[in-house]
């Protein structure tokens, strides 16, 4: 059955219509800066009717690092690193694919890198897994949880295929990535954009699965998230310093630490890049 036999197309498809991939976390970090605004604001006025400079003084500083921090996490993620679609696609296109391949993408989303890598394939097929379904997600990782508003739902992953036209070449499962439910030797390419860097603790046993469900000779492609100044606006300072604290997120995204995450997983690592906060690493079995 096929992604358009599913989903009318007369409901998605008009010249009105586009792909729409989403940018996680902005509700968030607009009600933070509310709430750092807001928060300033009510301690100035205090200070400044109970005459206590000290308490006016941090107020106002409460208020910039509230303005600060949102604007640095808003240049983090549309503007220093480049349009974030845009750099998908980039790295997409300039694999050498013949076009016959098996594709996985894991935590495909909203199927940006599913899509993106059909339109390369002829007689191939990806398919794209992710956690869509908000009962599992519910006993997952926060970050899922706070995905779930920005329609991360394989519904939109599925009208995103059939407004770019490659629904009859990708199917959408819901799958962990911890328990790919694939035979082993199955796929070609196993693409990962910026779910391993969420799912840092699980990434062994990801990269265990990955290795197992690739054909020998097969490529994994990983995009992800990287420990730099960009990633520290990009995560605010506030909770950047509080994951490096606990030993979390921010301690583990590290270019050696990717590096021998990979290698210890039985990869061999053809192409290893770290900029601006987005790491691209090409890898084989």
């Amino acid at each position: 059955m096929l992604i358009k036999d599913i989903i009318p197309i007369r409901d998605i498809i008009d010249k009105k219509h586009k792909p729409q991939y989403g940018y996680y976390y902005f509700k968030p970090y607009m009600l933070m800066l509310l709430f750092f605004v807001i928060s300033g604001c009510s301690f100035l006025f205090l200070g400044i009717i109970m005459k206590k400079p000290l308490m006016t003084g941090g107020a106002l500083f409460i208020i910039f690092y509230g303005i600060f921090t949102t604007l640095g996490w808003i240049l983090a993620r549309y503007v220093i690193p480049g349009n974030r679609i845009k750099i998908a696609k980039d790295i997409v296109h300039s694999l050498n694919i013949s076009g016959k391949e098996m594709i996985l993408d894991v935590g495909s989303g909203r199927g940006l890198y599913a899509i993106e890598v059909a339109k390369k394939l002829s007689t191939g097929k990806v398919i794209g897994i992710d956690i869509w379904d908000e009962a599992e997600i519910d006993n997952l990782i926060f970050h899922h949880r706070l995905s779930q508003p920005t329609g991360n739902i394989i519904k939109n992953a599925r009208k995103n295929a059939v407004i770019e036209g490659v629904d009859n070449k990708i199917e959408f499962i819901s799958m962990d990535a911890n328990h790919l439910k694939f035979a082993s030797n199955s796929f070609d390419v196993v693409i990962c954009g910026f779910v391993i860097g969420h799912l840092w603790k699980f990434s062994p046993a990801i990269l265990k699965e990955i290795y197992r469900v690739l054909k020998p000779g097969g490529r994994l492609i990983i995009i992800d998230s990287v420990r730099d100044l960009t990633y520290l606006l990009l995560s605010t300072p506030h909770l950047f310093i509080l994951s490096y604290l606990k030993g979390t997120k921010a301690r583990w995204l590290t270019k050696q630490n990717w590096y021998s995450l990979i290698m210890n997983a039985g990869f061999k690592i053809s192409r290893f890049k770290a900029r601006r906060s987005i790491i691209s690493v090409e890898s084989q079995v």
